[in-house]
């Protein structure tokens, strides 16, 4: 499991396309559980920033620039989920994390 981290302003486009962008190529399996998590600096007051989930399918070197045209911005890898889904109840690793 990895929490990648977004802005307000790129967790749309990551949520819709089931795509997170990095500047290395992560250590995951297919079916590894990815939690998205919204900046804190770009969240609306009282909210939680871990709001969404998606499941790993892959991670790819962006060869075609797909990343300049989903985030405006290029980054070497990006990885790819499935079964991308709002949490009923969002929250904060700091509330759960044993250590």
């Amino acid at each position: 499991m990895i929490i990648v981290k977004t802005s307000g302003k790129t967790i749309g486009n990551v949520v819709h396309h089931a795509k997170h962008a990095l500047n290395c190529q992560p250590h995951l399996r297919r079916g590894d559980i990815i939690l998205i998590s919204q900046t804190k600096d770009s969240l609306p007051p009282y909210t939680k920033p871990i709001q969404y989930l998606m499941e790993f399918e892959r991670c790819y070197y962006d060869r075609e620039k797909e990343s300049k045209q989903i985030w405006g911005k290029f980054w070497p890898y990006i990885i790819e989920g499935r079964n991308c889904r709002q949490l009923e109840k969002s929250f904060e690793i700091s509330d759960i994390q044993v250590t």
